[in-house]
C-alpha cells in the first residue's frame, strides 16, 4: 500500500538522520508549515527537516531536507519531494540560497533573502525558480514568533506572487502551537494548524498538522513532521586555526 510504503520511507529518513547528527545547539526551522522564517544555520553546521502529508484518495508526498549554513550569514539546502498522484509519481529536486539580512535578535525581528531553483523530473514543467523575502518577529520574551513571505515564482510560462503568514506560540519548553494562512496558485487561500512536541530535548521535534482551503474541502491534508534540532558540524577547527571573519 502507498502510505505504509511512504511510512518506511520515513522511518528509514529519521533513523538514518539519528546517526549522522552530533549533539551542538537548536535551529528554528518549522517543517510542516509552508512560511519560511528569516534564520539562517550557524556557519559550518547541518540540521534535518523532513515530513509527509497524507491527502484525500490516499495521494501522499514526502520530502527531506539537509539545511546547512556554509559562509556567515549563508545558508545551502537541497529538498527532495516525492509525490504520488493518482498511481503517478513526481519527484521534485529543489536547492535553495538563503542570505541572512538582519539577523534574528531576541525580541527583535530579522529579514533574509532566499533563491529557490526547483526540477521536477517528471512533469512537463520541468524547472522552476523562486525568490523569497522572509521577515520574522519575536515577541512576548521570544514564546510568539511571527513569521512573513513575500515570494515571486517564474515556472515554464507563468509567472506569480505568493504569500504567507504564520505564527509559532510556545506553551512551554516543549510544546508549541502554529497557525499559516498562505496561497501556493491562484485558487483560494489555505490554512494550516500544527502541534509541536519536543521528544528529546535539544534534539528531535515532531508536529501533526491539519490543512485545507478556505471555500471547500478538497484538497485537505494531514502532516507529520520531524525536526533535529541539533546541528551537524561539519568542520571541526583546531585550537590554532584562524577564526572566520
Amino acid at each position: 500500500m502507498v502510505i505504509n510504503q511512504f511510512c518506511m520511507i520515513e522511518t528509514v529518513l529519521i533513523t538514518g538522520c539519528f546517526l549522522l547528527l552530533i549533539i551542538h545547539k537548536s535551529a528554528y526551522a518549522d517543517p510542516v508549515l509552508i512560511t519560511d522564517d528569516a534564520s539562517v544555520a550557524d556557519l559550518y553546521t547541518c540540521h534535518f527537516e523532513s515530513n509527509i502529508n497524507f491527502y484525500k484518495h490516499q495521494e501522499v508526498n514526502s520530502s527531506f531536507s539537509p539545511v546547512c549554513g556554509i559562509a556567515k550569514n549563508l545558508e545551502l539546502s537541497f529538498q527532495l519531494d516525492d509525490h504520488v498522484q493518482n498511481k503517478n509519481r513526481h519527484d521534485v529536486i529543489s536547492g535553495q540560497f538563503k542570505r541572512n539580512l538582519k539577523a534574528v535578535e531576541s525580541n527583535s525581528w530579522g529579514a533574509a533573502a532566499s533563491l529557490t531553483i526547483s526540477r521536477n523530473m517528471y512533469g512537463d514543467d520541468h524547472s522552476s525558480w523562486k525568490v523569497n523575502l522572509p521577515v520574522t518577529y519575536l515577541l512576548l520574551d521570544d514564546r510568539l514568533f511571527l513569521n512573513g513571505n513575500i515570494s515571486y515564482v517564474h515556472q515554464g510560462n507563468t509567472q506569480y506572487v505568493l504569500a504567507a503568514i504564520s505564527s509559532n506560540y510556545w506553551i512551554n519548553a516543549k510544546t508549541s502551537l502554529s497557525a499559516e494562512i498562505f496561497n501556493q496558485d491562484h485558487q483560494s487561500v489555505f490554512f494550516q494548524t500544527a502541534f509541536g512536541y519536543e521528544l528529546i530535548q535539544d534534539f528531535v521535534r515532531v508536529q501533526v498538522a491539519y490543512a485545507d482551503r478556505f471555500d471547500h474541502h478538497h484538497d485537505r491534508w494531514f502532516g507529520l513532521g520531524t525536526e533535529f534540532l541539533t546541528n551537524f558540524k561539519l568542520i571541526k577547527k583546531s585550537s590554532n586555526s584562524i577564526p572566520v571573519q
